[in-house]
C-alpha cells in the first residue's frame, strides 16, 4: 500500500510588526551525485538525485531585542540544516535510524544551534542573550523523530483525536534580558529539550506551530481545521485567519504535513470555520509532560511540498 505526503509551511507577519522573528523550513533529504566528467549524455556538473530518504520540518521562533530575534531564528535553522547535510553519522543513519542513536543526533543538532547563536552574541554585543524556540521533526516513514526547545507546539491529529506531542509551560519574553531560560541560545549553555518518537499512520496530520498560532487559536479550532478534507496550504491559511481575527500580535508560523492515501486530493474549499464553534467529534489529549532531557555542549565531531509517495 502507498500514500502521499502533502506538506506546506506559512509565516504571516501582523502589520504592527516591523520584522519577522520566525522561520520555517521544509526539505527532503536525499543522496546525490555531481557529475564532473562522463562519456554519457550529461552536461558537466549535472547533479543526479536519489530517492527521498526523509523529510525535515523546522519551526523556529526567535526571542530577543534590537532585531536579534529574527537573526536568532535564522541562525538556528541554518545551523540545523548545515549539521544535517554535513554530519556523517546523520547521513549514515538517515534511512534506517536507530532510535537511541538518532535522539543523540537531534541533541547534537541543537548543540550546533547553541554554538552558532552564542558565537554571534559574542561578536555583536547587541545580540547578547538572543535565542530561539525551535522544533525539529524528521520523518522517515513511518517513523517521526521530534525534538523541541521552548514554547512551540507539535500536534498530531489521528482518528478525530488531537494530541499535543510537545508542550512548554515556561513563558518566554521578547526582551534580550529575559530571552527565556529554555531556548536555544539565550543566557545559558544548558539545553532542556523534549524528545518524542512516533510511529505514523496513513491519515495522520501533523502541525508544528509557533507562539503566534497556538496562543491565539484554541485547540478546538486547531482540531477542526486539521480534520477538514483539504490541502495543507488551505489549512494553514485558515488557521492564520483565525489568529488574525483573534488579534494576534506575534508572527504566525506553522508547518502542516498530511500523510494520506491520496483519495482526498482535489476537493473544493470548504466554508470558513466559525471562531466560536467546534464539532463534538474532536477529542483533545495533552501528552503527559515528561522531565526534560538535559544536554550540554556535546556534539558530533563530524559535524517540499505535495505529491511525494510514501511506501507502507
Amino acid at each position: 500500500m502507498s500514500g502521499q505526503i502533502d506538506c506546506a509551511g506559512l509565516s504571516h507577519l501582523p502589520p504592527q510588526l516591523d520584522s519577522n522573528p520566525d522561520e520555517f523550513f521544509v526539505a527532503d533529504l536525499n543522496r546525490s551525485l555531481r557529475v564532473h566528467q562522463t562519456s554519457l549524455d550529461f552536461d558537466q556538473q549535472t547533479r543526479l538525485f536519489g530517492n527521498s530518504i526523509g523529510k525535515i520540518l523546522i519551526v523556529a521562533d526567535g526571542v530577543g531585542s534590537d532585531g536579534s530575534a529574527d537573526r536568532a531564528s535564522t541562525l538556528a535553522v541554518d545551523a540545523v540544516s548545515s549539521y544535517i547535510l554535513n554530519s556523517q553519522r546523520w547521513m549514515g543513519q538517515a534511512a534506517h535510524p536507530d532510535t537511541d542513536l538518532f535522539r543523540q543526533q537531534l541533541h547534537d543538532a541543537l548543540a550546533e544551534c547553541q554554538d552558532s547563536i552564542h558565537h554571534e552574541g559574542d561578536v555583536l554585543d547587541i545580540h547578547e542573550g538572543m535565542g530561539a524556540n525551535i522544533t525539529i521533526a524528521y520523518v522517515v516513514w513511518p517513523r517521526l523523530f521530534l525534538i523541541q526547545v521552548g514554547e512551540n507546539r507539535c500536534y498530531l491529529m489521528r482518528d478525530s483525536q488531537l494530541t499535543e506531542l510537545t508542550s512548554e509551560p515556561a513563558q518566554s519574553s521578547r526582551t534580550g534580558e529575559e530571552a527565556g531560560a529554555n531556548v536555544v541560545g539565550g543566557a545559558t549553555n544548558a539545553l532542556q529539550p523534549q524528545t518524542h518518537v512516533e510511529t505514523l499512520r496513513l491519515g495522520d496530520r501533523l502541525l508544528i506551530a509557533s507562539n503566534g498560532l497556538h496562543k491565539f487559536v484554541s485547540d478546538l479550532v486547531i482540531a477542526e481545521a486539521l480534520q477538514a478534507e483539504d490541502s495543507s496550504d488551505r489549512m494553514l491559511n485558515r488557521l492564520a485567519r483565525h489568529a488574525v481575527g483573534n488579534g494576534v500580535d506575534d508572527a504566525v508560523t506553522a508547518v502542516i504535513t498530511q500523510f494520506s492515501d491520496g483519495e482526498s486530493e482535489g476537493l473544493d474549499e470548504p466554508p470558513m470555520l466559525a471562531h466560536s464553534t467546534a464539532t463534538a467529534s474532536h477529542r483533545i489529549v495533552r501528552k503527559k509532560q515528561q522531565p526534560p532531557n538535559r544536554t550540554n555542549d556535546q556534539r558530533d565531531p563530524d559535524a517540499a511540498r505535495s505529491g511525494e509517495a510514501v511506501a507502507t
